[in-house]
């Protein structure tokens, strides 16, 4: 997902809480996410960013 100038992805191996940025979708730096729990969306709302995983795991931006 592109937000701004940045990408976002969440997702990776199980329990992990893998977030990732880049501001070329080609380069990717990992981001930590305060969570194990395996994260599988990620959704702009306007002002916040929104993380959702497995176990009701829903993170957001400040």
């Amino acid at each position: 997902m592109r937000i701004g100038t940045e990408f976002v992805a969440v997702g990776g191996a199980s329990n992990s809480g893998t977030i990732l940025t880049s501001p070329d979708g080609v380069t990717w730096t990992q981001r930590a996410s305060g969570t194990v729990n395996t994260l599988s969306g990620v959704a702009w709302s306007g002002t916040k960013l929104v993380a959702v995983g497995n176990t009701g795991t829903a993170l957001t931006s400040p």
